[in-house]
């Protein structure tokens, strides 16, 4: 790079006034490729986890008339299992309700007594 004086100069107040030149030695078209290449990037891999993100991510985005994404929140279990879920929840509130009656009859047996 060479930075070169034009010319001295001086202004209405006669204050010294400088006009300098700032050239790059190296051609722009070689900066150019420069700023064009493409940087080696280290290789990874995703792990299982992330690759399931990224699929739930492209089949369940979808963009709407009015621009906005709508994404469908995963969820670790299939949403079949889901119903097996439901199922089970209502398995043990059943079974919880009894045992609760269990412990309020024995309660109510204790204290009639």
């Amino acid at each position: 790079m060479t930075l070169t004086c034009l010319t001295p100069a001086t202004t209405t107040q006669n204050e010294p006034q400088h006009t300098f030149l700032l050239r790059e030695d190296k051609s722009l078209e070689h900066n150019l490729n420069r700023f064009w290449e493409v940087e080696p990037v280290e290789q990874w891999t995703m792990k299982t986890e992330q690759q399931f993100c990224e699929q739930h991510f492209i089949t369940h985005t979808t963009q709407q008339k009015d621009g906005r994404f709508v994404v469908r929140l995963p969820t670790k279990l299939d949403p079949n299992d889901l119903d097996l879920l439901a199922s089970l929840q209502s398995d043990v509130y059943m079974q919880l309700n009894v045992d609760w009656n269990e412990i309020q009859n024995s309660r109510i047996s204790t204290t009639n007594s």
